[in-house]
């Protein structure tokens, strides 16, 4: 996702609001400070300068909606189980959309959708979260908080211990490895079977009902080179080619990876399916002893 980044804004929420017709593709603004952030029931949401987390999103699902039933709710969850996995910091939820930390209010999120009949023209969501904050205005000393006075620490302080303190799960990692040459051929015969399948006449019909819209949204190795190409930017050749490039390189950005996690457990891919299947459970079972 793109973003853009405001050293002061009024509102993320209300920027982006009076200028969603700026943005076709999904876009994130963040702000250091804001001036007149929206709270609930209209209420200002206080957010001191790069002290704290201020940030609007737009999306274009492109979807019915009903789709947007329980969204706010959702967001909440998961950023509570974040906050809980990452820093062992458990919120509470107080529906509809509030976040709470010793019964003080933390994290504020405000969902806003514009639609076109049954389809979502876009959806705007809006996240104010409390971190480094220390001082907040009078009329909101008592209900409102922060990670540092809650905490004594900062967002960064904190990081650091988490980092300290490991995953608090006892889990396992696989990760299929061959010969550099042979995964290679692999991709570049994947693309292959791509393109005989029909990839370019499907990107063009995507296109064609589309438009630029497409080369925003779509961004997956193989459509965008496809684009380029009926855009006449390569030849056939040239995209083919490309496309082959790109998948390979993205394959040696994974495993590089992967070789950075500890203890990972490397999977033959040449291997006997069953014999990697038996390292798997023998595994799992280990863990569970």
């Amino acid at each position: 996702m793109k973003t853009e980044k405001f050293k002061q804004i009024k509102s993320t929420h209300t920027y982006l609001k009076e200028n969603n017709n700026k943005y076709t593709e999904n876009i994130a603004i963040i702000a250091e400070e804001q001036t007149g952030g929206i709270g609930t029931k209209g209420r200002n949401w206080h957010t001191g300068s790069n002290k704290n987390i201020a940030m609007s999103m737009l999306f274009r699902p492109q979807k019915n909606v009903k789709n947007l039933e329980g969204l706010t709710i959702e967001i909440a969850k998961r950023i509570q189980k974040t906050m809980q996995e990452n820093y062992n910091i458990r919120l509470n939820i107080k529906e509809p959309n509030d976040l709470m930390l010793n019964g003080k209010k933390i994290c504020g999120i405000l969902t806003e959708s514009n639609t076109i009949g049954n389809k979502i023209n876009y959806v705007i969501i809006s996240i104010g979260f409390n971190v480094n904050e220390d001082k907040f205005p009078n009329e909101l000393e008592n209900i409102a908080t922060s990670l540092y006075k809650e905490t004594g620490k900062t967002k960064t302080q904190l990081e650091i211990e988490s980092k300290k303190n490991g995953v608090p799960y006892d889990y396992r990692v696989f990760a299929i490895n061959m010969p550099r040459e042979i995964l290679y051929d692999r991709i570049n015969r994947r693309v292959d079977i791509m393109l005989e399948k029909g990839l370019i006449e499907e990107v063009k019909q995507l296109y064609k009902k589309y438009g630029d819209e497409l080369r925003t949204s779509v961004q997956g190795i193989g459509y965008k080179e496809v684009i380029d190409y009926l855009n006449g930017m390569y030849s056939k050749e040239e995209m083919i080619e490309k496309i082959k490039m790109e998948t390979r390189r993205y394959a040696k950005r994974q495993l590089t990876w992967f070789r950075k996690i500890p203890n990972i457990i490397w999977i033959d891919g040449l291997g006997n399916v069953q014999d990697n299947v038996n390292l798997i459970l023998k595994e799992a079972e280990l863990n569970e002893n």
